[in-house]
């Protein structure tokens, strides 16, 4: 019997000792109770998402605002500056309001699974992808094959920022948050 998906099952960790006792996830369609939830189901869906990917999802909506107002008035020549600053930083407030709470979903302080560093890189790395993408279609710029091997190194950078933790590096994080708990 296949179990409901990976978001919900927190959900039904505490639902499923009511219908099926401990062990089994419950199947959805043979349950009238859960059936009669379905729209907690839902909202479940949406709101148990994995960490990781709530956090790309709102990084990328924010790189894709902070593009547009980076770059975006690179296709109006016509404007004058002070017009094109106003309207970059309306267009900026939406990145900041996805940006801020991307960092604070992410971050391992917070129950995320991203330290400052990976964030950090991992914001870049998104940057990247959004501007190569607003460059060839909204710039039709091509980049130079020197700029997809910068562009690949800084991929290989999150790839070396995001390499699972080893046991030493875990344990002194673990005596670095206990230090800053005694300080509190």
């Amino acid at each position: 019997m296949r179990g409901p998906p990976f978001g919900i099952r927190r959900y039904l960790g505490r639902e499923q000792k009511k219908f099926t006792g401990a062990g089994k996830f419950p199947n959805l369609r043979t349950y009238p109770g859960l059936q009669a939830q379905n729209l907690r189901l839902r909202l479940a869906l949406c709101v148990e998402a994995p960490l990781i990917m709530r956090t790309i999802l709102l990084l990328l909506a924010s790189n894709v605002f902070m593009t547009l107002a980076w770059y975006g008035h690179l296709k109006i020549k016509a404007v004058p500056l002070i017009a094109v600053i106003a309207v970059s930083w309306l267009i900026a407030f939406p990145e900041y309001c996805l940006a801020v709470p991307a960092n604070r979903l992410g971050h391992i302080s917070q129950g995320g699974p991203f330290s400052a560093p990976q964030l950090k890189i991992l914001q870049e790395a998104i940057s990247i992808l959004v501007f190569l993408v607003f460059t060839l279609i909204l710039l039709k710029e091509v980049p130079r094959w020197q700029d997809l091997v910068a562009f690949a190194l800084i991929f290989a950078g999150l790839a070396v920022a995001l390499w699972p933790r080893t046991q030493a590096n875990q344990s002194l994080s673990t005596v670095q948050s206990s230090r800053e708990e005694k300080v509190r």
